[in-house]
């Protein structure tokens, strides 16, 4: 494989890998900081 092709194929695929990081880390997250508004509103209003 030429050096070009081995450079875009490996952009292709760091691309590839953040996309999925990313993918992850928003569904490690979302429920983690759901549960944290929910706690800091139940704080801030208190039960009703």
């Amino acid at each position: 494989m030429p050096p070009s092709e081995f450079e875009q194929f490996r952009l292709w695929f760091l691309d590839l890998d953040y996309e999925r990081w990313d993918k992850q880390i928003e569904q490690d997250i979302e429920p983690t900081f759901r549960t944290s508004c929910a706690y800091y509103f139940h704080q801030r209003i208190g039960p009703k």
